[in-house]
């Protein structure tokens, strides 16, 4: 794993750390429901996605569903006792990590096809303006050409007849 790739993880690792510690705190408080974790683990998988790709999102969906579970289902504070509906939150949350990595790679890989033709565009373009200055040149070098032998031609004609010039 790269350098670059480690410092991502880390990143969304902490900020996953960060919203599980936030939701812990306000577990206790009567407004608060089992929707709102998932929804903001929901939003950490979609942004995760987005920064670290599929298995990013993966792991996010993993780390969210743990979390949901231990907070938010009953008996709370243990592992294991998955209903029906519980399953439906993991498949909900995997469903929507893998198809948002999904869209971001295609998107990545679009953008790749850009640039790469932006870069081509330019290429051919820089061919174009090469060509057109040396069409110029050679219109400049024929038209030159053409006056070199008029003139050649002239001094030729004057040298075979230098009775009629004088006259």
């Amino acid at each position: 794993m790269k350098r670059s790739q480690i410092a991502i993880w880390g990143l969304w690792l902490l900020l996953y750390i960060g919203v599980t510690a936030f939701l812990y705190l306000v577990s206790d408080l009567p407004d608060i429901r089992v929707s709102h974790a998932v929804l903001a683990y929901l939003v950490l998988i979609i942004l995760a996605s987005r920064h670290g790709g599929r298995p990013l999102a993966m792991a996010m969906v993993t780390l969210g569903y743990l979390a949901v579970d231990w907070f938010y289902v009953p008996p709370r504070f243990s592992f294991g006792n998955a209903s029906q509906l519980d399953w439906i939150v993991l498949i909900g949350f995997a469903l929507a990590g893998w198809l948002v990595s999904e869209l971001f790679a295609k998107q990545r890989e679009a953008t790749r096809i850009a640039e790469e033709r932006t870069r081509e565009v330019e290429r051919l373009s820089l061919e174009r303006l090469q060509l057109e200055r040396e069409v110029s040149t050679a219109r400049v070098i024929t038209e030159a050409d053409r006056l070199k032998n008029a003139l050649l031609n002239s001094l030729a004609h004057d040298l075979r007849s230098p009775i009629a010039t004088l006259s």
